[in-house]
């Protein structure tokens, strides 16, 4: 028997009087689990006002993370010593990163009595000597700083904060007891460590990590109704006074919906941590229905763009790094690069960004067809991620280790499509011959029709995967591609409009004074590749058949 579970959490010991909790519940008929997942997380964020998020480059510019699975971490953290040098590297290879994290490494923690919490908000002496601001001129970017729990001396580094502390844990890596601010004293606290580095040069975003913990290990937390969404919304204020954004890690859904009321919490982690010694954390795509529905955009942690990477911390190749840059790009969220100095693939990246950093990523995140709940679902994973311009849909269909062959069903596709659409295999698979003319990779697909997928079976932890674009076909017979080679065809980063005339389509473009792409369409007699200059603001015309 099949129940569905709501209310209080069975911790709470008191309810204050007058409490009340307000239940959605959201259908959308025939049009499948996707579309009711973002019709309830409409009417959530309209039931909280329907903020409007915080500017997010975080989420919207590639970045350089040292995060658990970058190069750069663990035993060989990245020091102002080596952060010069390394990004000295990555602008003479073009490869353009517009913000540096920096993971738990940066601040002092103390292991025992506590939980490798920190023991304040301030940068290691060993290393970064010249503080925090000084790196940041350094690389030329602002950072995004990592934040987590701390610990009980904390209190003494920030008198007039008070701090609770956890229960004593012990995960097998770790053990202890943190602590963190009193919910009363959040927004203080929060206030008091961002405004520290107060200039958005500096600062370019905050990640709090261990969410779960609090609910997990702080009873203040757990048995009361408020105290957690005080905490949270302390720490979201301060964000937002500051004019930065928030990346919340190892979050839960409470927090999740709570904060469609926080502008400044823009994206969330969706993945473990992504280390190179298990290749199998890029399943992001459940995770990112929940956050996508609710307008925040899914981050599928630290990848490299290159398997070997000698001198990195884990001793191992990657296997799937290809698949990992296109789940990420997919999510719609932030990609951050963790590569060893000079090892960074720049044609790969170069897939995925535009020449000024930004990212190409689809209007909305990947998440898994209706068929993937089905009693009997595809085998392997089958994703869609989907852009809409001018009323018009592309849809970007990611297959992973599907064997034996399964037909897709175009209708199975969300939003449903309507009309007709040509289908095409994406960005490594575009073969020469479609751009020399040839409609031999391009493939008619009526609203109610399918194509075949099978990528073959993951071998030894290697993933098959293969991507695809599905395309309208307007009115007059003719089809936008896209831009040849990206990850992601038709991207709003790249296309700011797209229009149908009489006899071809009309596209306005974005990208960094003077880049050079190439955009593809497709008419009854053929395609057309058209060469786009972008002039000095940053925009291109693009007009196809007239």
């Amino acid at each position: 028997m099949r129940k569905l579970v709501f209310g209080v959490q069975g911790r709470v010991k008191t309810v204050p009087a007058g409490h009340t909790a307000t239940l959605i519940m959201a259908g959308a008929g025939d049009g499948g689990l996707n579309a009711a997942m973002t019709t309830w997380g409409r009417v959530l964020q309209q039931y909280q006002g329907s903020m409007t998020k915080l500017p997010d480059p975080v989420s919207t510019h590639l970045g350089y993370w040292t995060d658990n699975g970058g190069y750069y971490y663990g035993g060989l953290p990245l020091s102002a010593k080596l952060a010069y040098p390394l990004f000295e590297m990555l602008r003479r290879a073009q490869i353009p990163v517009r913000y540096l994290q920096l993971d738990p490494f940066w601040y002092p923690v103390q292991s025992s009595p506590c939980g490798s919490g920190a023991i304040n908000w301030t940068a290691r002496p060993d290393l970064y000597p010249d503080g925090i601001p000084a790196l940041r001129d350094q690389v030329g970017v602002p950072l995004l700083l990592y934040s987590s729990m701390f610990c009980p001396v904390t209190a003494t580094d920030y008198p007039g904060i008070d701090f609770i502390t956890s229960n004593y844990f012990d995960v097998g890596w770790d053990q202890g007891v943190i602590a963190t601010p009193a919910p009363s004293d959040s927004l203080a606290f929060y206030s008091k460590i961002m405004g520290s580095f107060s200039s958005p040069d500096v600062l370019g975003g905050f990640e709090v990590d261990f969410m779960d913990f609090l609910l997990l290990l702080f009873n203040e937390f757990a048995e009361d109704t408020v105290s957690a969404e005080t905490w949270a919304a302390g720490m979201a204020i301060a964000a937002m006074k500051q004019g930065i954004t928030i990346q919340y890690c190892m979050t839960l859904p409470a927090f999740i919906m709570a904060s469609t009321a926080w502008p400044a919490v823009t994206n969330a982690r969706a993945s473990e941590d992504n280390f190179p010694t298990n290749e199998n954390r890029w399943k992001i795509a459940y995770t990112s229905m929940l956050y996508a529905a609710v307008g925040i955009k899914p981050f599928f942690d630290v990848i490299w763009t290159a398997a070997d990477q000698p001198g990195n911390a884990y001793g191992v190749q990657r296997k799937n790094v290809e698949l990992q840059a296109v789940v990420s790009l997919l999510s719609a969220g932030p990609v951050g690069i963790g590569d060893g100095p000079g090892y960074t693939n720049a044609t790969l990246v170069s897939l995925l960004v535009r020449r000024d950093g930004v990212l190409l990523s689809p209007g909305y995140s990947a998440t898994p067809i209706d068929a993937m709940f089905a009693d009997a679902p595809p085998p392997g994973e089958l994703w869609q991620a989907h852009t809409a311009i001018n009323g018009s849909t592309w849809y970007f269909v990611l297959a992973v280790d599907v064997t034996p062959s399964y037909s897709v069903q175009f209708g199975q596709l969300w939003p449903r499509p309507a009309g007709n659409y040509v289908l095409f295999p994406s960005y490594s698979l575009w073969t020469a011959s479609c751009a020399n003319g040839s409609t031999t990779c391009v493939s008619p697909l009526a609203a109610q029709g399918s194509w075949t997928v099978d990528t073959g079976p993951a071998v030894l932890n290697t993933h098959q995967h293969a991507l695809y674009t599905v395309a309208p076909v307007f009115s007059n017979g003719w089809s936008l591609l896209g831009e040849v080679g990206a990850v992601v065809a038709v991207s709003p980063a790249r296309f700011a409009s797209i229009t149908a005339t009489a006899s071809g389509v009309s596209c306005d473009l974005r990208g960094a004074p003077g880049e050079v792409i190439e955009v593809a369409f497709v008419h009854p007699i053929g395609t057309e590749v058209h060469r786009v200059i972008f002039d000095t603001t940053g925009t291109a015309q693009v007009h196809a058949g007239l």
